[in-house]
């Protein structure tokens, strides 16, 4: 991060940014990393960050003719405002990169982070010097602008809203100067001009405000899984849904981990859409598959697109739950291998179908007689299986091994090692 460049006259249309107006004082200013101070003509800059994210900024100067100066000092710290969160400055990363064109010969150049140790606001300053006279070996400005330094600030994962950075020297006068700038064969800053300073707005939003950055949401097998939402930062970027305005939202994408239905829970204050797998990112109401619906039909492996958001634009936020439930057989009992055989295999949940729809219940891990407890009744179980007889336990509940279905179709010698592991405290497959 450590861009300069000649003095320049006039426009500067090769870069394709703005003339430099006339300039009657040295000015402080922010441009992003690595790009040349003159991109930033005149203004403060706006930045789009996203929550627990980082934004680096080179610190730039520039200066009328002679553009000369003894000393330059900048402050920066923590940034200011926001609705929530916060953007506080990375003291490590304020440096002055010492094969900087800017400063050839300048010897003192440092970094004075006292007032940098995680307080309530982190505050770094960057000092620029040379020991000489009569202008020679100062620090020359260019009208166009020069690399001072750089710094980084880091995001919090709850910011939201904008936050301003300013630069600021604490101590110099009252009121305080932005920056300093030294004159040549001067020890004291201008004393009657006000340096002109110009900061950042870091401008930050939802990290799924955005279709193209959905956030990955999990799909439970017969039992939800849930996924926290929060639209207090997020802004109405799709249109409007066939249930709601939608206004105001954030995205998510599901796989489908079954085919059949995929049930639904975002609480009464959220309104949600859910788009057709594959329709990309600029989704209308006919792709719609469910608004607001409890169930809507899904295919296993496929992705689909959900919106959460409000009728009204007011913030929302709490937690949806998905659960993909399989179409199954009615008439066999829970934990059957024919219920398995629809519903799918896990040994942490006993499958049960109810209404022609898959549904399951938590279990202990070992837990074959569901007495909620691993002790030798269960082994016995494990070994009635091996034997073929499910009467005491059902089939799922003794097929332990691997964590993934086997064939549904036998219990074999790996389901009773499982057992005695699970009967020592060992769990291999549920959380």
């Amino acid at each position: 991060m450590k861009e300069s460049i000649p003095i320049m006259v006039g426009c500067i249309a090769a870069l394709g940014v703005a003339p430099v107006l006339a300039q009657s004082t040295p000015r402080a200013f922010f441009v992003p990393a690595n790009e040349l101070p003159s991109t930033n003509p005149a203004g403060r800059i706006q930045v789009t960050a996203t929550q627990g994210g980082t934004v680096c900024l080179d610190l730039c100067g520039s200066s009328p003719p002679p553009g000369l100066h003894r000393i330059i000092i900048v402050g920066i710290g923590d940034a200011y405002g926001g609705d929530s969160g916060n953007v506080s400055l990375d003291c490590a990363s304020a440096i002055i990169d010492a094969d900087a064109p800017t400063h050839p010969a300048n010897n003192l150049n440092h970094v004075d982070l006292a007032n940098c140790a995680g307080g309530s606001y982190n505050y770094a300053q960057l000092e620029l010097a040379h020991v000489g006279g009569g202008g020679i070996g100062n620090v020359a400005l260019s009208t166009t602008g020069n690399y001072l330094g750089e710094a980084c600030w880091e995001i919090s994962s709850d910011a939201c809203g904008t936050f301003e950075i300013y630069y600021y020297i604490l101590g110099t006068s009252n009121p305080p100067l932005c920056a300093c700038f030294t004159p040549p064969d001067s020890s004291s800053c201008y004393s009657n001009q006000q340096p002109a300073c110009d900061g950042a707005d870091i401008i930050i939003g939802a990290i799924n405000d955005q279709c193209a950055e959905a956030k990955s949401a999990g799909v439970g097998l017969m039992l939800a899984e849930s996924t926290p939402y929060d639209t207090s930062c997020a802004s109405s970027d799709a249109p409007a849904a066939s249930c709601s305005a939608m206004q105001n939202g954030v995205w998510f994408s599901a796989v489908a981990s079954c085919t059949g239905l995929l049930e639904i829970a975002a609480g009464l204050d959220a309104d949600y859409a859910v788009y057709a797998a594959g329709v990309g990112c600029s989704p209308t109401e006919a792709d719609e598959i469910g608004c607001n619906d409890p169930f809507v039909p899904v295919e296993q492996g496929q992705t689909y697109l959900i919106r959460i958001a409000s009728d009204d634009g007011a913030d929302v936020e709490g937690d949806f739950a998905l659960t993909c439930r399989p179409l199954c057989r009615d008439g066999f009992p829970p934990g059957s291998a024919e219920t398995v055989a629809d519903c799918g295999y896990t040994p942490c949940v006993t499958a049960a179908c109810e209404s022609g729809l898959c549904t399951g219940q938590p279990v202990l891990y070992g837990d074959a007689n569901r007495d909620d407890a691993v002790d030798i009744f269960d082994i016995l179980c494990v070994l009635d299986g091996f034997a073929g007889n499910f009467t005491e336990c059902p089939f799922d509940a003794v097929d332990l091994y691997p964590c993934q279905p086997d064939g549904f179709d036998f219990v074999d010698i790996f389901d009773i090692l499982a057992i005695l592991d699970a009967f020592a405290g060992e769990n291999l497959c549920c959380e």
